[in-house]
């Protein structure tokens, strides 16, 4: 007969954790966020890299798109229908809008792209979503840098001002918020992913 020590039976017992869903709406749980902020920012830097991975020019596609953007729409707006369209302008337009259908349009898919990591591991799924923002966030910091400087020339007469980093931060909550939603809304219907990549093409219609 075997006598089990408190050392054996230490190393005998396991202690198991129930995870169950809550219902209702719930707030946000910061502290459970901040605890897991490695694997936040492990799956940001990852989608990151997968973004520029085997690019020819690299962080530089964070600009082609929006300088691209920003001389069609000078150009209709100037040689098309006849008015007049200042660059910084229609850049700084621009920006916070690719930034945000970007996030949106990633956010909305994360968490269907990433089942196969959900169904393996436990951690906050709310991490998914917000690391998607990380990658269209680094491109919104370069092509800003370049606004930034176009608004420093001299010939543009365009002043810096504090509303610069009130842009920058309402829309990254706008993005956050309307991108988790829709995360969540395609995990019970699969059509949303193909709703939201149409809609954020029709939501940008230029205005004269």
């Amino acid at each position: 007969m075997t006598t089990l020590t408190p050392t054996t039976i230490g190393l005998t017992q396991s202690t198991t954790t129930v995870l169950r869903p809550r219902q209702g709406w719930q707030p946000i749980n910061l502290s459970k966020l901040w605890r897991f902020r490695e694997l936040l920012w492990f799956l940001a830097l990852r989608d990151i890299q997968v973004r520029y991975k085997q690019t020819v020019l690299g962080v530089a596609w964070a600009l082609v798109q929006p300088i691209a953007l920003m001389i069609a729409l000078t150009a209709v707006r100037q040689f098309i229908l006849g008015g007049e369209a200042d660059p910084v302008f229609v850049f700084a337009a621009i920006l916070p809008w690719t930034f945000f259908a970007a996030s949106v349009t990633g956010s909305t898919n994360s968490l269907v792209a990433n089942a196969h990591m959900l169904r393996k591991i436990y951690f906050p799924r709310l991490l998914i979503p917000v690391a998607a923002v990380g990658a269209p966030l680094v491109d919104f910091g370069i092509a800003f840098l370049v606004l930034i400087a176009m608004m420093l020339l001299p010939w543009f007469g365009v002043a810096l001002t504090w509303q610069l980093a009130l842009l920058v931060v309402a829309t990254a909550i706008a993005a956050l918020g309307v991108g988790i939603a829709l995360s969540a809304l395609t995990v019970a219907y699969r059509d949303f992913r193909y709703v939201v990549t149409l809609l954020v093409q029709l939501w940008f219609s230029p205005r004269r």
